[in-house]
């Protein structure tokens, strides 16, 4: 998508951020892409709108439950606000198993401490969904642009429905996308 999105001229980068000492990068166009506080960023660009963007790429919709995401999240959500001219967004792949970003996280990983003392397991709140909303971070799903604003709509919506109701949804195929999800959840 990126290099279709990408400005004329405009340099597409991968893999870049603070733990790859990459923050300041020229754009290709005279300008610069700003980094400074992500610690890696999947795809960076400048693009035909003139803004920055930044993509987080996820293969499926299930690498979204890491329990590292919210703080991911928080950060892009921040770098975003920064200044002026800047979108992040979460870029998933296909739709196999996209609607687990209404799922529960992960759990966080124990160190080997936690566990000989048996600390119970702990896991962020929320959805992947909800706190990628609640940072103004969209997400883009096998194509198809969803704002913060339907995340939280279709979270509110599918975590209101029963464990039958969401099984039948799934199987019925009224969540084969973020399209039709919509259309099965209300939202616009």
């Amino acid at each position: 998508m990126a290099q279709t999105e990408a400005a004329d001229g405009s340099t597409v980068y991968s893999s870049v951020g603070e733990e790859a000492k990459l923050t300041k990068l020229p754009d290709g166009l005279g300008g610069e892409i700003d980094l400074s506080g992500i610690p890696d960023a999947d795809v960076a660009y400048r693009g035909k709108d003139g803004k920055v963007h930044v993509a987080e790429v996820k293969n499926r919709g299930n690498a979204t439950t890491q329990a590292s995401l919210p703080a991911q999240a928080e950060r892009l959500g921040n770098w975003q606000k920064a200044a002026p001219g800047r979108v992040a967004r979460y870029e998933i792949a296909t739709t196999k198993d996209w609607q687990k970003i209404f799922d529960k996280f992960q759990y966080k990983k124990q160190t080997k401490s936690q566990k000989a003392a048996n600390e119970p397991k702990v896991r962020p709140d929320g959805t992947p969904a909800s706190e990628m909303a609640k940072h103004g971070v969209g997400a883009r799903i096998a194509g198809q642009d969803v704002s913060p604003a339907q995340l939280k709509a279709m979270d509110d919506a599918w975590n209101a429905k029963s464990d039958t109701e969401k099984y039948e949804a799934i199987h019925s195929g009224k969540m084969k996308d973020p399209k039709t999800a919509m259309q099965y959840l209300g939202v616009s």
